[in-house]
């Protein structure tokens, strides 16, 4: 059974703000006969947009996981991209559909789809409508295709059918080459049980290798447990002593916490009693002083109010204004004749003065009642600092004590800590350690046997599989050989190889077939293996790895037709390989009569344009062109400037740009050039 390709043959966009069209044609349509189709534009006009549409028309929103396409069985995600194309407008494409007719074989299909979520509006298969599901859907087209599962489609369309601008090169893939010689060249059936039979060596090895993990960490900490069973007394002697010591700590802590907690109340109330004496000692002291300055006072009753204050100052702090010294001779003789009410300026007795208060008046007995209670009050404050000084003493000392048993404390539970990873086991720990060391250990077999069997069955279709590839390498090289000749002026070949590897991580090794590039150079004048495509430059790697997507198209579909799709194909290319890439092209469009060439071409590089259609002259080095008759070029041209949104460049110089779609499709050479 042969391999079928997408053969593409309608695109119709209605409803889309990037494509609106014009008054007399709204919208999008274009009709793909066989040969070249142009996707023609200038940069924001959405050529790439377009391949998407004809991409996702088919596949829907679904895409291979992660874009893993070498795993043996790549997971599909539904509904990763039902978002590509709304958006990108503002409308969020509500109303926006997308209609693709293409065939499979005999087959022909009809899909119209959301282009808000890219879901199926209707499909037809055969001109007869079907149920609008998109499992029903990818039936018909894993049916069609002669593929065996969607998984299949994706990978073909993505690695075989399109060249998107960011694009994978399969040639140097050689685990997406497994893939995709699998689902080319294996009968679907085979190809199924080639995947799932990998999928299956795969899963049964993650499963034993994740075990194994489990079960190693489980026998290390058995072994520990058995080693900590040997030194177990000394460890649990000294463990427990610990244990014993901290919980000793505990309640000695908490005594202490109470003991401090009653030594700071005691500490507080001895500060407020400080502080009553403090109060009481400077009162009576206040009191006394206002007595012997009522003194002064009377015996300087027409003094002024300076001289009374240096008179104050002398008795009350016992200190001079004038030179600062304090308890000078004077101020005791002066005391004493305000006591005994003589002068304290000449002297004179009180009987002899004129204008002096008497004696009685100073109320000595009161200065002495106060002096008392001064002494006493000063032994009350001397009394008060020596106990609040014990009380804090006390409370210093239970804080220090405090501080040093949680120190000891942190220093016993970190040892604890250390002892208790080294702790001998329970017996019904061990026990149950031990039992489940060795379920796993038979599990572990079990696994290893279901992967033996796995792997055996494996081998069984994977040995059709390798001989299915290496009875058609010499046919794949000698298609490739052809196919590059055309391109390249160096002489490039692949050569047939098995790599060594197994599915999983572990396990069997299988010699999986995969082609190598090797190439020559200025440096080498043989072909030299070139295994990655940093080894050659960035356009000989694009068109070495389509020349191997067509070689495998052209053996897998034998007579069959088959479809191109190639996003910006001269991005990389100098403008001498310009017509060599156009006439490269050009043959696959021809190798069969119902091949579909879809190219997108950039006007600010239109070189391209001319090599594709055959619209110039053969110079020396130059492919023969093949000419696409003027009158049909048009009819073969997605003219974006014309029915795509236009951009500010587009609005300003568009006609600059159709000049140059015009003279890139009707060179200004003349009409009676050879075939032109």
């Amino acid at each position: 059974m042969t391999i079928s390709l997408p053969i593409y043959h309608q695109i119709s966009i209605d409803n889309y703000q990037m494509f609106p069209g014009d008054k007399d044609s709204p919208g999008l349509t274009h009709t793909f006969g066989p040969g070249l189709h142009l996707v023609a534009g200038v940069n924001g006009l959405g050529k790439s947009t377009l391949l998407l549409a004809l991409y996702h028309g088919v596949v829907g929103p679904a895409s291979i996981k992660n874009d893993e396409y070498g795993v043996p069985r790549p997971e599909i995600v539904p509904r990763r991209f039902l978002d590509r194309f709304r958006k990108r407008v503002a409308d969020a494409a509500r109303s926006s559909t997308l209609i693709i007719r293409f065939s499979l074989g005999s087959d022909e299909f009809s899909v119209c789809r959301s282009l808000n979520d890219l879901s199926i509006i209707d499909w037809s298969l055969n001109d007869i409508s079907q149920p609008a599901e998109e499992d029903n859907y990818e039936s018909a087209v894993i049916a069609a295709m002669c593929v065996s599962s969607f998984a299949d489609v994706l990978i073909l369309l993505n690695l075989v059918v399109f060249m998107f601008e960011e694009r994978s090169l399969l040639i140097w893939t050689p685990l997406a080459q497994r893939n995709v010689l699998r689902a080319l060249f294996m009968p679907p059936e085979k190809a199924e049980a080639l995947a799932k039979r990998a999928q299956k060596v795969a899963t049964c090895n993650s499963t034993y290798r994740n075990l194994l993990t489990i079960a190693n960490r489980d026998r290390r900490k058995l072994n520990r447990l058995r080693t900590a069973l040997d030194i177990g007394d000394s460890v649990s002697a000294e463990y427990h002593s610990l244990q014993k010591s901290i919980a000793k700590q505990a309640e000695r802590l908490k005594e202490l916490y109470a003991l401090r907690s009653e030594a700071d109340d005691a500490r507080t109330e001895c500060r407020s009693v400080l502080e009553v004496a403090k109060f009481n000692f400077d009162d009576y002291l206040r009191e006394i002083e206002a007595l012997k300055l009522t003194r002064v006072a009377n015996a300087f009753p027409s003094s002024p109010d300076a001289g009374r204050y240096v008179v104050d100052r002398l008795l009350g702090d016992k200190s001079c204004l004038v030179c600062g010294a304090e308890d000078g001779p004077l101020v005791f003789r002066w005391i004493a004749a305000v006591t005994d009410g003589d002068c304290i300026v000449c002297g004179a007795p009180q009987e002899s003065q004129d204008s002096t208060t008497p004696l009685e008046a100073i109320d000595a007995e009161r200065i002495s009642q106060l002096e008392n209670r001064l002494n006493s009050a000063r032994q009350a404050m001397e009394s008060a600092q020596r106990e609040f000084d014990s009380k804090r003493s006390e409370y210093g000392a239970i804080q220090a004590q405090i501080d040093q048993l949680l120190i000891k404390r942190r220093a016993d539970e970190t040892r604890v800590k250390q002892l208790a990873g080294t702790l001998p086991p329970t017996p019904s720990e061990l026990r149950a350690l031990e039992e489940r060391v060795a379920s796993q250990d038979q599990t572990l077999n079990e696994l290893k046997a279901e992967q033996t069997d796995a792997e055996d069955a494996f081998s069984a279709v994977f040995l059709e599989f390798q001989k299915t590839i290496n009875n058609l390498a010499d046919q794949i090289r000698e298609r490739f050989s052809v196919r590059i000749s055309e391109f390249l002026l160096e002489r490039a070949e692949i050569s047939f190889n098995t790599t060594r590897a197994s599915i999983g991580e572990s396990g069997r090794s299988y010699e999986w077939p995969a082609f190598r590039l090797s190439m020559t150079s200025g440096t080498f004048d043989n072909p030299s293996p070139r295994l990655d495509r940093s080894e050659v430059s960035m356009s000989q790697g694009e068109f070495i790895d389509l020349a191997f997507r067509l070689a495998l198209v052209e053996v897998a579909a034998g007579n069959g037709p088959a479809t191109l799709i190639f996003d910006a194909p001269e991005a990389s290319l100098d403008a001498l390989f310009m017509r060599r890439a156009g006439a490269f092209l050009a043959r696959f469009a021809e190798h069969h009569d119902d091949n579909r060439l879809i190219v997108t071409s950039n006007l600010t590089n239109a070189d391209m344009i001319p090599a594709l259609f055959g619209a110039y002259v053969a110079e020396a080095g130059d492919p023969s062109p093949l000419t696409i008759p003027r009158k049909e070029r048009w009819s073969r041209v997605i003219d974006l400037l014309k029915v795509a949104a236009p951009t500010s460049a587009v609005q300003k110089i568009g006609d600059r740009y159709d000049d140059l779609l015009n003279n890139a499709l009707f060179p200004p050479h003349g009409e009676k050039e050879p075939g032109l």
